[in-house]
């Protein structure tokens, strides 16, 4: 018994002697070490907006009259002065043709009432005819002149109605489905809409910002230039487009306390549809050497954000101050330099004092 109370002893201790090496070789901890990036930046803020089309209307008949044609297929892209509806054109034709000659009568009757204005002006240098016969033929060349000049009015408001017997587009656009069908009787009293027409060349994008952070664009608002933005889609993801902002309101909003801005893009590939929500990325601030390090270097606990930094061979926690983010990198304002070796991948197998090399 007490040669096998020994060997149980002996064999605990080779254990315990065999768990101690094995604990002591454990792998360090895959990590990637780096510097902080020193860069001059612009800092940008993302803000909310929205497009409408520069150009937008809706198209009305201006007379009365039975819808004869449609011309377009909806959803085309329609040029200025392209025909879109054909309302009956008989009865304004006619009555432009009755205006017409009348125009001719009363252009006919002037001629004649001044041709015998001048005979009697001629004879009454010899005193062949009386004042009054002189009074009397004046006074029918104005009336005369006076029915010639009617006459004409009368004939181009019958051409000018002859004229909206034809409906034109009056904007380069996309037009839309037509909401009445031919057969109706038009009525020209501003509550029958056609179609509509947006013309999209060129897209305006609002968005708002508060006050504090227009003062910090206003040199940029209000010189030549203007201010450019990045225009993203909804998710903040592609970039679209740049534009200029070149306005903005005189005056806050009292309910929200910001201003909406106002950019103007050139939209003839149709990345922007109307009426849509965007991202607009704003540049608020530039910065001149600014300390940079990948988000992904960064931890935070209860007390704050803090890197590892790496000293004769071990992980020491590190706290530091942040100022935003620019890109995939956060802006450090304080607590590290530009020559500290950081773990910039790994971070969550590190712990303070752990041996890293």
């Amino acid at each position: 018994m007490r040669y096998l109370f020994v060997l149980l002893v002996s064999g605990a201790l080779f254990f315990s002697c065999d768990n101690t090496v094995k604990k002591s070789q454990q792998p360090l901890p895959n990590i990637e070490l780096g510097h902080p990036v020193v860069e001059d930046i612009t800092v940008y803020h993302d803000f909310s907006g929205y497009t409408d089309a520069k150009a937008a209307v809706d198209i009305f008949p201006r007379v009365q009259g039975l819808l004869e044609k449609i011309y377009f297929k909806p959803g085309a892209f329609v040029h200025k002065g392209e025909r879109l509806f054909g309302l009956e054109r008989e009865p304004y034709y006619s009555k432009m043709k009755e205006a017409s000659s009348a125009v001719a009568s009363s252009k006919a009757q002037l001629e004649l009432s001044r041709m015998v204005l001048d005979r009697l002006v001629k004879a009454k240098r010899s005193n062949a005819v009386s004042e009054v016969q002189l009074l009397t033929a004046q006074t029918q060349v104005d009336l005369d002149r006076a029915s010639y000049e009617q006459n004409k009015a009368l004939l181009s408001v019958s051409k000018t109605n002859y004229s909206y017997t034809t409906i034109v587009s009056p904007i380069d656009g996309y037009i839309s489905d037509y909401y009445v069908d031919r057969g109706n009787l038009m009525d020209p009293n501003g509550k029958q809409k056609l179609a509509s027409i947006v013309g999209d060349r060129l897209m305006d994008i609002y968005f708002t910002v508060n006050s504090s952070e227009l003062q910090l664009l206003r040199k940029e608002l209000e010189s030549d230039l203007g201010l450019s933005v990045q225009i993203y889609d909804e998710s903040g993801e592609m970039m679209l487009v740049e534009a200029k902002v070149k306005y903005f309101d005189p005056s806050v909003d009292l309910s929200t306390g910001n201003i909406t801005l106002k950019a103007t893009v050139d939209n003839e590939d149709r990345k922007l549809l109307a009426g849509t929500y965007l991202r607009i990325k704003v540049p608020l601030q530039k910065i001149e050497k600014a300390l940079l390090v990948p988000q992904s270097a960064i931890s935070r606990d209860q007390e704050g954000a803090y890197v590892y930094e790496v000293i004769d061979s071990k992980s020491v926690v590190k706290r530091i101050e942040l100022m935003g983010s620019y890109e995939k990198m956060s802006i450090v304002k304080g607590g590290l330099k530009h020559d500290d070796q950081i773990v910039i991948k790994g971070t969550n197998k590190l712990h303070h004092m752990m041996v890293v090399e």
